[in-house]
């Protein structure tokens, strides 16, 4: 990514989109549901719910070796 503008991520349309391919109103409700868990690194900015690709990319590659560790014990 070059900059922020191509970062950033703005209303929980756009977030539900990057996660889940479509901007749905069930989408969007995982979306907030993320948010209220504090999972993904979501925020506000101006009111409205935002997001960085890249921090959201690498919360969920942080769960994924977390929920792989996990799976290791043989």
């Amino acid at each position: 990514m070059d900059g922020l503008a191509e970062d950033l991520l703005l209303g929980g349309g756009a977030i539900a989109r990057e996660l889940f391919g479509k901007d749905t109103r069930k989408n969007r409700r995982k979306v907030y549901h993320l948010h209220e868990l504090g999972l993904l690194g979501l925020f506000k900015c101006g009111g409205q719910l935002a997001a960085r690709r890249s921090t959201m990319r690498g919360r969920i590659a942080d769960h994924e070796r977390n929920a792989t560790r996990g799976s290791d014990a043989e």
